[in-house]
């Protein structure tokens, strides 16, 4: 699908410019070729392609949705990470400002750490895995003050599949 923005005179015939869609359904766009330059779009979809298959062939009896932003972040959903429920969160919550010492709201928030543990090495053995392969996060970090610098970064972000389901149904 093309797009026509202007006309051109050749061998006596007036011939339409036409700009190719870079979306089938955004016509207009131009073709943006996938390139280690291109920071944007483009490499992250390359990125989030490889890791999938990465990660199912590592975990062949799990689930993984990635999803990727406009501005270099790719949102890995998998069911190796669990959704903490909100009533854990809450018990550890009172836990730790002391407003509650019962044996149901230790146990739950005991739970809770185990969940948080549990979530974070599986994250952890994810990431090693990228990795391992080449697919890491980037920061352009700034020599003298340490600052992360914007443009040109690429984040991971991993998690619960209830979350991409959550994304899914709001869209």
């Amino acid at each position: 699908m093309s797009r026509v923005i202007g006309f051109y005179k050749k061998d006596g015939k007036t011939r339409p410019i036409t700009m190719k869609a870079y979306r089938r359904n955004m016509p207009g766009y131009p073709i943006r070729p996938v390139t280690d330059s291109n920071k944007t779009n483009g490499l992250t979809f390359e990125k989030a392609r490889l890791a999938k298959e990465i990660l199912e062939r590592n975990f062949p009896d799990n689930i993984f949705r990635i999803r990727t932003g406009s501005h270099s972040v790719m949102v890995i959903y998998t069911d190796l990470i669990k959704d903490i429920p909100n009533d854990l969160q809450n018990a550890n919550w009172r836990v730790l400002v002391q407003h509650s010492w019962s044996d149901e709201d230790i146990h739950k928030s005991n739970l809770y750490l185990e969940m948080t543990n549990q979530n974070r090495e599986m994250r952890d053995k994810i990431m090693e895995i990228l990795r391992k392969h080449g697919i890491k996060e980037e920061y352009q970090v700034d020599q003298v003050t340490g600052e992360i610098l914007q443009g040109g970064n690429f984040f991971i972000n991993v998690r619960p599949l209830e979350d991409y389901r959550w994304v899914a149904k709001r869209r």
